[in-house]
């Protein structure tokens, strides 16, 4: 994977979706950077980051993500996942609680396992006509033609295989039970394509299982595709500034 690192302070760490890449958070790291040690990552085969020659997985991605903290000294972070990236935000808190004080997670649904017929169609259409899938899955999500057509670009630059395996990953496996285990601090954003409103993002999550959500913890954002950062990018950037302030008082 590729790190880019900007400024000094509070360590955020930004993880993006899916077909997406590092760029996506251009506006949240310009802000931020001056505050704020910016740490934002291009996952395997996204972005500039090549796939390499192995299988792609959520787990190597973990993994390798926890070393790169590591070797940067990294601790205390605030770490910020979009969909996949919330996925393995979860899974490098879960496996090591002191490198992560505080989480956030944007349109992330820990659990898929329940859709997993659907998915599976749509894993084997994926393998098939990968550019009519992205297309048809980026027209569900975001509402703005200019803005998907540059999302469906990015998305379609992104190596196949990892964007399959990524995506099987998310589909075959449940996440639920390590967020539920986290001591740390977990804040949930959610998009007006995620849910209708803050009750139905709470009976979403119940029906996933994710116990303990708080309501200063959740933030909803009804005028917003899945693209918070790039739709509403002064409205979550205001509300990240918020939360990473949280860990700001406590530790600097």
């Amino acid at each position: 994977m590729k790190i880019q690192v900007q400024g000094s302070g509070v360590p955020v760490v930004m993880i993006h979706q899916i077909g997406s890449s590092s760029d996506v958070w251009k506006f949240q790291r310009e802000e931020l950077a001056s505050s704020y040690q910016i740490i934002s990552v291009d996952l395997y085969g996204h972005g500039s980051c090549p796939s390499g020659n192995g299988v792609v997985s959520i787990n190597e991605t973990v993994k390798m993500l926890g070393e790169k903290l590591t070797e940067m000294g990294v601790n205390g972070a605030v770490m910020i996942g979009h969909g996949l990236g919330g996925i393995i935000a979860t899974e490098v808190a879960f496996h090591d609680q002191v490198k992560v004080a505080r989480l956030v997670v944007i349109d992330m649904f820990p659990k898929r396992k329940d859709l997993k017929l659907i998915r599976q169609l749509d894993l084997e259409q994926l393998e098939r006509n990968r550019t009519a899938v992205i297309q048809a899955h980026y027209k569900q999500l975001i509402e703005d033609a200019d803005l998907r057509d540059a999302v469906v670009k990015e998305a379609l630059r992104t190596d196949e295989k990892a964007y399959y395996f990524y995506m099987k990953d998310m589909i075959e496996n449940d996440f639920t039970q390590k967020l539920n285990l986290l001591h740390t601090p977990v804040h949930y954003l959610y998009s007006g394509i995620a849910a209708k409103s803050e009750e139905d993002i709470r009976n979403m999550l119940d029906r996933m299982g994710v116990k303990n959500v708080q309501d200063n913890k959740l933030h909803y954002y009804p005028q917003s595709g899945h693209f918070l950062m790039l739709e509403q990018p002064r409205e979550l950037t205001d509300d990240l500034k918020k939360i990473i302030s949280l860990e700001d008082q406590n530790n600097y």
